[in-house]
């Protein structure tokens, strides 16, 4: 083993490693062919005020499960079937009075579900 000066030792490290002109090349390459590959595939981020909107008949506006972004509402709202039981009420003067009672409730049902539904419209605005 031979003995070097930390003079020699420094001097050599210099020529060979730090002041080669073919390992600083070769150190260049790689980092301009490390930061082509990144360059491509960044995307940058913008973010947009109003995002876009899918036209109401579109394929995609219907694969959102009706929801219309533009107005904040479903096509079909959640308590859509409970008029239904609204259609076949018919009060009549000779109904008992039970029976008038009942016609009632289901009236007021749907009262309280059309103001709920309103309520939860007015929160989501």
């Amino acid at each position: 083993m031979c003995a070097k000066t930390k003079e020699e030792c420094e001097k050599h490290y210099m020529n060979h490693f730090f002041n080669n002109p073919l390992f600083t090349s070769t150190l260049l390459n790689l980092k301009q062919a490390e930061e082509a590959k990144t360059a491509d595939t960044a995307v940058p981020f913008h973010s947009a005020d109003d995002p876009p909107r899918p036209t109401f008949n579109s394929l995609f506006s219907q694969d959102m499960a009706g929801y219309m972004p533009a107005q904040a509402d479903f096509i079909q709202q959640f308590d859509n079937y409970a008029k239904w039981n609204l259609t076949d009420i018919d009060f009549v003067e000779d109904d008992w009075d039970i029976l008038h009672a009942l016609k009632m409730a289901v009236v007021d049902i749907y009262h309280s579900r059309m103001k709920e539904d309103k309520d939860e419209k007015k929160l989501r605005s």
